[in-house]
């Protein structure tokens, strides 16, 4: 039976190149990173995270409860990096293994982990490797395109099979990279409906409320314009290369905003259920995590009318699309002010979309539901 076998199944997911147990403790996300594979513990022999952390990756990992991590402790070169992962996972106990590249940039690694190694190989896609270093870096770069997108492909040719976040990756999939229909999978980014939801009886004393990192793409210098613009206060919950820039712009200028840093996961929702508008102004998005869980709580959504954004808020129903612009960001923001009633139902409206389509439940069991196919052929 695929279910008894499956229990004898090794899973180990290799994080995002530079990716660490650290990192994501920093950023405040170690929890919800790891609990979808507590819950894939339950139907697996093991699961075993491989970071790109060290000695203190390792330190964290002694607390993940069934979770094994393989980190660089050694700090080794990457080439003996990768066969010492190799050796560990030919020694685990018998039975199949499958290896996860959470993300296209892990996909390299996964795939000599793969081959070394006799494993099925799983590749999570949710943005286009070549499309985020080129918008990263603001400049087209043909050469480089070139070669990622020749990296892709020879990943997406080793998978067995590929986890795509939306149709549209689906479709690029199948029509950039050829990938027969039977080795995609749909598997929108998801997060828990029970921890984010709404709570009514908070009463909603902020205005406008950012979460995420602090990066160029956010456009958080256009999103303090347009707080400025329609005399709202905002709130913005994080940290990155942004952040001295950010805060000393606000004391410059006196403006009504707060920089808080990093919050838990788990207090995400007091903070998004404790303001009237949730806002985002990137230029672009694959699938952004903190905008469903703002859409999960039912929050009232003023958001950039941008790739990966247009693609979850449905213009007046769930929220409110707008230009690039801080002048109408401004203007959405002070129509949701202005009219709670609306801003309301287009919260309820989010909410049934995220708890309907990007439950936490549903994108585990159709992972897990992938796993039992491999191990059963």
């Amino acid at each position: 039976m695929a279910g008894d076998e499956l229990k004898r199944t090794h899973l180990i997911a290799v994080l995002p190149q530079g990716g660490s147990l650290l990192s994501w403790k920093q950023s405040g996300v170690l929890e919800k990173e790891i609990t979808p594979y507590h819950r894939l513990r339950r139907h697996m022999g093991s699961v075993t995270l491989v970071t790109h952390g060290g000695r203190k990756d390792a330190a964290i990992a002694r607390d993940l409860r069934g979770i094994d991590v393989i980190a660089n402790t050694a700090c080794l070169p990457p080439f003996l990096y990768r066969r010492r992962i190799a050796n560990r996972i030919s020694a685990f106990p018998a039975g199949p293994c499958i290896i996860k590249s959470m993300e296209t940039n892990a996909g390299l690694l996964a795939k000599k982990l793969a081959e070394a190694t006799n494993s099925h190989l799983v590749v999570r896609s949710s943005y286009w490797l070549h499309d985020f270093i080129r918008r990263q870096s603001g400049e087209d770069n043909d050469k480089t395109s070139a070669q990622t997108v020749a990296l892709e492909r020879s990943i997406y040719e080793a998978a067995d099979k590929i986890l795509a976040s939306t149709d549209v990756i689906c479709n690029i999939l199948r029509k950039r990279y050829h990938v027969a229909e039977d080795r995609i999978v749909l598997v929108p980014n998801a997060i828990d409906c029970d921890l984010f939801k709404p709570a009514p009886e908070l009463p909603r004393t902020g205005q406008v409320l950012y979460v995420g990192p602090l990066e160029r793409r956010k456009n958080l210098h256009l999103l303090l314009d347009a707080c400025k613009q329609a005399g709202a206060r905002l709130m913005i919950i994080g940290d990155g290369p942004m952040r001295k820039e950010l805060s000393t712009r606000i004391k410059k200028e006196n403006l009504r905003a707060d920089l808080i840093g990093v919050r838990e996961n788990a207090d995400l929702p007091s903070y998004i259920n404790s303001f009237e508008i949730f806002s985002l102004a990137s230029s672009w998005e694959s699938q952004p995590v903190a905008l469903l869980e703002a859409m999960a709580c039912g929050a009232c959504i003023v958001a950039a009318d941008s790739p990966g954004i247009r693609e979850l808020i449905k213009d007046g129903k769930t929220g409110k699309l707008v230009e690039l612009k801080s002048w109408a960001m401004a203007k959405a923001i002070r129509e949701c002010l202005g009219d709670p009633r609306t801003a309301r139902r287009m919260g309820v409206m989010a909410r049934e979309t995220a708890s309907g389509q990007h439950s936490l439940e549903a994108a585990i069991e159709s992972e897990r539901d992938v796993y039992a196919a491999l191990v059963e052929e």
